[in-house]
């Protein structure tokens, strides 16, 4: 049995996993979910990985060689997983997509246990994209889960809101994002670990740092700074940036000294 200590050191999405491994097991699956979280943090991941759980017949585990079914699942490839995205210029979700999973969810499955619909960026649909939607949760057909993925709750109507349960996932934390990563030849080890501590838990926000190089980097640690959310110490630099440095010793952050260049720039103290 774990330890007090070791169950509050999980995840909130750690905990969100646990939550649908439990809810699989005892059929307590509910027929719609919202997922919450930072833009960029992996929902889609998580949401095929959910996919898996409930139409896997080989208890494959995570991080271990997927059968046939997880594969298609990966590769976009299984008939009853369906992932919706913005697909309009102006980054919105098609009524003419909603309308297609309404259609199919009445349908006869393929061969899952379960259909499963996941809505990418759900509060990028219009209303009349989610009333589409609000139809199949009015009516849910059986064994047919729906998730609805997103960054904020204010996009979607109520009427859709009070027909899901809110799952908060949280953002991936630094080591996650440091290990998503790997090793990538054109940085060190040193720039990946600042891009993820930075990254506020987004995967895609810590790959922007890297590619964008020192500006983006250092833009980000000077409106840190201005808006107080690191502390200032005896020597007026941010105590965060010290902890951090010592945590990560040569790390310095894409654009090496240039990093600590403008830190002291930001502060108001003079250049080296």
């Amino acid at each position: 049995m774990k330890s007090v200590r070791e169950s509050i050191r999980k995840t909130r999405r750690e905990v969100a996993r646990e939550f649908f491994e439990n809810s699989i097991r005892h059929g307590r699956l509910l027929h719609a979910y919202i997922l919450l979280g930072p833009e960029g943090s992996g929902k889609v991941a998580f949401s095929l990985e959910l996919a898996k759980m409930l139409l896997c017949e080989s208890g494959c585990k995570p991080g271990a060689a997927a059968c046939a079914v997880c594969k298609r699942i990966e590769s976009g490839n299984h008939p009853d997983v369906w992932l919706i995205t913005p697909t309009s210029a102006s980054g919105r979700v098609l009524i003419s997509d909603t309308r297609e999973m309404r259609r199919q969810a009445y349908m006869a499955r393929f061969s899952g246990r379960y259909r499963v619909f996941i809505v990418d960026r759900a509060d990028r649909m219009s209303e009349a994209a989610q009333n589409q939607v609000l139809k199949v949760l009015e009516e849910p057909p059986p064994n047919t889960i729906i998730l609805l993925l997103t960054a904020g709750l204010a996009g979607l109507l109520e009427t859709v809101l009070s027909r899901c349960a809110v799952i908060r996932l949280g953002g991936m934390s630094p080591e996650a994002i440091r290990s998503e990563m790997g090793s990538r030849g054109d940085y060190t080890a040193g720039d990946i670990a600042w891009a993820a501590r930075f990254s506020r838990g987004s995967y895609s926000r810590a790959d922007r740092l890297l590619r964008a190089g020192a500006g983006e980097f250092n833009d980000l640690v000077a409106g840190a700074v201005l808006s107080g959310r690191c502390r200032h110490g005896a020597g007026g630099y941010p105590q965060g940036l010290f902890r951090l440095r010592r945590e990560h010793p040569g790390a310095q952050g894409p654009g090496g000294g240039r990093f600590w260049r403008d830190r002291d720039s930001v502060q108001g103290r003079p250049r080296g």
